[in-house]
């Protein structure tokens, strides 16, 4: 997923699911996941095109992407 957010020309930052006991716990199995702030945006498995079909639903995919 970092790989095509990278090719998307977006920003991001990485947090150690697997650090955290509480988001462990929440996720699961479902690492890597996509969130802008509280809000899920994608979980595993992505393809990089239902990724950029995720971020386009919420209008997070910048234009012409």
């Amino acid at each position: 997923m970092a790989r095509d957010l990278t090719k998307l020309g977006l920003a991001f930052d990485t947090i150690d699911i697997e650090g955290d006991p509480r988001l462990l716990e929440r996720f699961g199995e479902a690492i890597p996941v996509l969130m802008d702030g509280d809000r899920e945006i994608a979980r595993a498995p992505q393809t990089a095109e239902s990724l950029r079909r995720a971020l386009a639903r919420e209008g997070l995919l910048p234009a012409g992407r």
